[in-house]
């Protein structure tokens, strides 16, 4: 491996002797959120260098890292009607999204109000739904198409569901909840407790299975690009807050 991408000595956190020759710290908190760079440059030893700031300060940094060939992304696509539009667009959103509940629970702050533990109980039912890999391709799931309890969420944010969302059928497809879970994180990250907090999602090796003659696999690294976008100045204007 090259020195940039070598694993923690022993005893250290990557901090420890990470240098980021490249001032990419300064730009991220600037606002930039995508890095390229040839293999070996350290890319991934950034993203490790954030996981480690994340250890060190589990009260202010709370980081899940997206590895590209840890999903199978053309299972989860296949589970996705034509019909519903942009597919990629929607199947990555849906990943931010539940890698957001995935990152407001373990910061655990405001355990005790009913939205918390709305997002908690809406996990718990959902088991497994923030490692959306495994998630997708769970026997019970696939059965059950690919729906989503909603009860608990409905529960607690009345005003983030459409008016087609009713007591009398707690279950949707993910994407149809798109919308609501976007409401309900944005303003669950808007709170006091968490909003100085920095909840950072990275895509990471998004090079493997990439192929440039591809237009489908072109298209897709678009449709992530727009995403992360879209969160970064749109719904999370907050530095602290980044899908990188």
């Amino acid at each position: 491996k090259t020195e940039a991408e070598g694993e923690n000595k022993k005893g250290q956190g990557l901090r420890e002797y990470y240098e980021d020759y490249l001032g990419i710290d300064n730009e991220f908190v600037n606002g930039k959120f995508i890095f390229t760079g040839r293999k070996g440059v350290g890319k991934s030893a950034f993203v490790k260098y954030l996981c480690n700031a994340a250890e060190d300060n589990p009260d202010e940094i709370y980081v899940s890292v997206v590895r590209n060939d840890k999903i199978d992304y053309e299972k989860i696509l296949q589970s996705v009607p034509d019909e519903v539009g942009n597919k990629d667009q929607l199947i990555f959103e849906w990943i931010v999204l539940t890698k957001f509940v995935q990152l407001i629970i373990a910061h655990g702050q405001g355990k005790y109000t009913k939205e918390f533990e709305a997002l908690t109980k809406f996990e718990e039912k959902n088991s497994g739904i923030a490692s959306v890999d495994k998630w997708m391709t769970m026997e019970e799931n696939r059965r059950n198409g690919w729906t989503v309890n909603f009860s608990e969420l409905l529960k607690a944010f009345p005003l983030a569901f459409s008016k087609e969302f009713n007591r009398s059928s707690m279950r949707a497809p993910f994407y149809a909840l798109i919308p609501a879970l976007r409401n309900i994180i944005v303003k669950m990250l808007g709170f006091e407790v968490c909003k100085d907090v920095n909840f950072i999602i990275v895509f990471d090796d998004l090079d493997i299975h990439f192929e440039m003659s591809n237009i489908d696999h072109k298209k897709r690294l678009m449709e992530l690009i727009r995403v992360a976008k879209n969160y970064n100045t749109d719904y999370l204007p907050k530095q602290e807050q980044r899908v990188l």
